[in-house]
């Protein structure tokens, strides 16, 4: 495992003689906001801080994952992160760089996407649509409602309270996120 910093390119983009590993085969899965940049692989999940002054990313955090990672979102204090294999990983990342596994769940229905709005999980379900799960306990799901509509649920996102779906055969339907019954 090599640790090492990325340095931020300049306007005309980053040149590779400027960048070094921060991980070497390991990250697959990146996001970034404000100065704090949130990654995971197959074994890991780590948190950079950008350092103005030295133009790059200092790791802060690096923590074991169960991986290897699908697919990565934040939503509000939390970091949640898919493994190919279907599990769900909550971290706490109100403090970052500093994370805590909150928990780790196991939903037992096929999805293709997920969201987290508060606690409450969403997955989209295919011909099973969309599916919302309470996770105030981020290691077990508590079911609470599905929709039907829409037809064939593939991606999702949640945005100022309001849920987005796509459905790959009729487009894309907007719910109400939060408390009240997916309808």
């Amino acid at each position: 495992l090599a640790i090492g910093v990325i340095v931020a390119g300049n306007a005309r983009g980053i040149s590779p003689s400027r960048v070094a590993p921060l991980f070497t085969n390991d990250l697959s899965i990146l996001s970034a906001q404000d100065s704090v940049l949130v990654a995971a692989g197959d074994r890991t999940i780590m948190s950079a801080v950008f350092d103005g002054a030295a133009r790059q990313f200092v790791p802060r955090a690096i923590e074991d994952f169960a991986g290897p990672a699908a697919r990565m979102k934040r939503a509000g204090p939390l970091v949640v992160v898919q493994s190919v294999a279907g599990s769900l990983s909550f971290y706490d990342a109100s403090a970052l760089p500093a994370m805590e596994l909150l928990g780790i769940a196991h939903p037992t229905v096929d999805y293709s996407d997920f969201t987290v709005v508060g606690d409450k999980l969403y997955l989209a379900c295919g011909f099973q649509g969309v599916r919302r799960y309470d996770v105030s306990n981020h290691s077990s799901l508590t079911f609470l409602d599905s929709s039907l509509i829409p037809v064939h649920a593939v991606a999702l996102t949640a945005q100022s309270g309001t849920l987005l779906v796509v459905d790959d055969y009729t487009g894309l339907y907007q719910f109400h996120a939060g408390d009240s019954a997916l309808v």
